[in-house]
């Protein structure tokens, strides 16, 4: 297992991906880094479409959002959460609070920050159960980047969920990146995961994302045109808006 950290992190890269994309993920951190202090406060304020209805570009110096898939997940399930204050909800995997002041649970097995449920998921049970759980390219981390990947812990984790966690009649509203995790991948796509609607967004060009079916999907390949996502999936189980 690599440290935490930036050193950390480097390692994991070079040893993933090579010096070549280390070298390149360098670069685009340095100009994201310039451009989020110098000029993101003069970008023009522009919208995407999802599921018929309008949605900001979410734009952010913390993790460059306003350039990588940040920018559509967190308009998404905000907007869900938005569409469902009062109810109980968990957020599993810590993202909206480095943007957000959460009225929500997280759970974040890693997250030391304040608040935190510290659990692996496949093993929490909460006293009361969740009207509403989301969550933000996180699915696709469990069982893959441990040392000894476990393909079958994102099975076990959405079993767990929806058995122990979520109230009858509740809803889970998921976002992952495509290709990041081919075992993942595969079992969205042969609807072993038991989600009720599955919906795409493409990144057609460097500024613009589009929903597309999973048949107009095409090449989802990640960090491969772009140093992230290429292409996510926003995955939708039981009832709520």
């Amino acid at each position: 297992m690599y440290s935490s950290g930036i050193i950390g992190r480097m390692r994991k890269i070079l040893h993933e991906n090579g010096p070549g994309f280390l070298a390149r993920k360098t670069a685009v951190f340095a100009w994201r880094f310039i451009y989020g202090n110098l000029f993101l406060r003069f970008r023009a304020r522009r919208n995407f479409t999802f599921g018929k209805q309008s949605y900001p570009f979410f734009y952010h110096t913390y993790n460059f959002t306003w350039d990588n898939e940040r920018a559509v997940e967190i308009p998404i399930v905000k907007r869900y959460l938005d569409n469902n204050i009062g109810k109980r909800a968990l957020e599993m995997g810590n993202v909206l609070s480095y943007y957000f002041t959460p009225g929500w649970d997280v759970l974040d097995k890693f997250d030391t920050g304040p608040g935190m449920i510290r659990e692996d998921i496949v093993d929490f049970v909460p006293p009361e159960k969740y009207d509403l759980i989301v969550s933000i390219s996180t699915l696709e981390h469990v069982g893959f980047d441990d040392d000894i990947k476990d393909p079958g812990k994102i099975i076990e984790t959405m079993n767990n969920l929806k058995q122990n966690c979520l109230k009858p009649g509740g809803s889970m509203i998921f976002t992952m990146p495509m290709g990041y995790n081919p075992f993942m991948d595969k079992m969205l796509f042969d609807d072993e995961l038991g989600f009720d609607e599955v919906l795409f967004m493409k990144r057609i060009s460097k500024n613009e994302w589009r929903e597309l079916s999973k048949d107009e999907l095409g090449d989802y390949s990640y960090a491969s045109e772009y140093i992230e996502a290429g292409a996510i999936v926003v995955a939708k189980y039981g009832g709520g808006e």
